[in-house]
């Protein structure tokens, strides 16, 4: 299920199985607050997010034996594999999980999680107050602080909150402190305005790291590809950041940037095939009955060609190699012995507000160069915008902390331009293996019902792309005219 769950649908399905629909309203509200509060610690992706709701009306149901039935014909787009993980997340028991690899205990751990955080949220929201969630998790880089909302009410709920806390640190990557009422005062910002571009590196760096390696144990997981896709981000962003401190730190950024490429470069293959796979589907779903024999060939061929790329991801990540890579930076990264932490160079020393400038300059510069002539660009410099803007994208969420209004008019449209020119190469990309298959299918290359099939499917793409760079145009003049935009150049520049 790719979208939360609507009311309606909450309703009916806790009316369904004998749950208080609007305690199950704020307890899924509170959960995913918390969700959103920690993705660098609870390991979840985003597959569970709209999961959290269901299983917290199977965790307060009242009628237990409808639940299966009340999750097919109440929320019909649940797969078998999300209905299990609701279930069990809720202590339900699950039919064990057949097809080896350890499928079982791969959604038994997904569904710990799970629970952590709804034992939490449920916690958090025992006063009844409308208003009870979490205001903010309060993160110093060894442990959490919870602020819980709600008024003099929810003092009984802190407690309770506190009562929970061994559940996460049970399975989370770093413990939970303590909690707190929320007194309403501002929030501390993540980066104080005087904190040193060492400190901003090693709180970045720290953040996408434990991204990283609290979503390690689900990459071998075949029903959930987000695994796979949030893995691959994670690491990005790490080397992002390498690439941005790396005049601030030791000579960790060399060092590293070689054997995380060589790990991005193994989950980008497996996620290019799953987002490719995606798009064959939506194809033979939508294609007339004797175009589907052309396409269903490309898709087998591309699962074929997904799963060498699969295996040969899993025998990078379960290497002796691997392992003694994770060892040797895993103490630098999350600073867990200080000897052993982030060592900063004499720039390091000087104010992040001094040199976040020259930084989204330099990429700000590179993007304002790559846009010129946007319509007409070539497909290759068109890509090279793409990757301008996911740095400069990237760089702004590093420093966003230090400006007083943020860089919202800065990474709100460079994401927007990320996900526009990525489907402009996508239908580059996709070209190309359309055409490719159907040389290789030579025997059914002259059918008219192949000839068919690999017209219209061009042809589509062909609309998508253009589509696509339509919408990229439109954000990029946004971007360079707009008043909001232009605000946040003058602040960089």
């Amino acid at each position: 299920m790719s979208r939360p769950l609507s009311e309606p649908e909450l309703v009916r399905f806790c009316e369904t199985v004998g749950a208080e629909a609007a305690r199950v309203a704020r307890v899924a509200a509170a959960a995913d607050d918390l969700f959103s509060q920690t993705p660098h610690l609870h390991g979840l992706t985003k597959t569970v997010r709209p999961l959290l709701g269901v299983a917290a009306a199977v965790r307060q149901a009242a009628r237990r034996g409808r639940l299966q039935g009340a999750m097919r014909a109440c929320l019909p787009e649940l797969t078998a594999f999300e209905r299990r993980l609701a279930l069990a997340a809720a202590g339900e028991p699950v039919a064990a999980r057949g097809g080896g690899n350890g499928r079982g205990a791969l959604e038994r751990e997904i569904a710990r999680r799970m629970a952590a955080l709804l034992a939490l949220a449920e916690a958090a929201t025992l006063s009844g107050a409308h208003d009870a969630t979490f205001a903010a998790a309060l993160d110093d880089g060894r442990e959490l602080e919870l602020l819980v909302t709600g008024g003099e009410a929810v003092r009984e709920s802190v407690a309770a909150v506190k009562a929970a806390l061994p559940g996460w640190n049970a399975l989370m990557a770093r413990p939970l402190r303590t909690a707190a009422l929320y007194a309403g005062k501002p929030l501390p910002s993540p980066a104080a305005p005087n904190a040193t571009l060492a400190a901003v590196a090693r709180r970045t760096l720290q953040t996408h790291w434990e991204a990283f390696t609290s979503r390690l144990y689900g990459i071998g997981c075949r029903d959930d590809i987000e695994f796979v896709h949030e893995l691959r981000v994670a690491l990005r962003r790490l080397r992002a950041a390498l690439r941005v401190f790396k005049a601030a730190i030791d000579g960790l950024a060399s060092a590293l940037l070689g054997e995380l490429k060589r790990l991005a470069d193994a989950l980008g293959r497996v996620r290019d095939a799953d987002v490719f796979l995606a798009f064959l589907r939506r194809r033979v779903a939508a294609a007339p009955e004797e175009q589907r024999t052309f396409l269903r060939g490309l898709e087998r061929a591309e699962r074929r060609r997904r799963g060498r790329f699969f295996r040969a991801m899993l025998e990078a990540f379960e290497s002796p190699e691997f392992a003694g890579f994770r060892e040797r930076f895993d103490p630098v990264l999350t600073g867990r012995g200080a000897e052993e932490g982030l060592h900063a160079l004499a720039r390091g020393d000087e104010p992040a507000a001094r040199h976040a400038p020259r930084a989204l300059r330099k990429r700000l510069k590179s993007a304002a160069r790559l846009g010129r002539g946007l319509a007409r660009a070539s497909a290759a410099r068109q890509h090279a915008l793409r990757i301008a803007c996911k740095k400069l994208r990237y760089t702004a969420e590093f420093f966003a902390a230090l400006y007083p209004r943020g860089l919202a008019a800065v990474i709100e449209p460079m994401a927007l331009m990320q996900e526009a020119l990525g489907d402009v190469h996508d239908a580059d990309v996709y070209r190309e293996r359309v055409i490719r298959y159907h040389a290789y299918r030579k025997a059914e290359a002259h059918e008219p019902a192949t000839a068919r099939a690999v017209d219209t499917v061009l042809e589509f793409l062909r609309s998508q792309r253009g589509e696509a760079l339509r919408r990229a145009l439109d954000v990029w003049r946004s971007f360079t005219k707009g008043k909001k935009a232009r605000k946040a150049i003058k602040a960089i520049l």
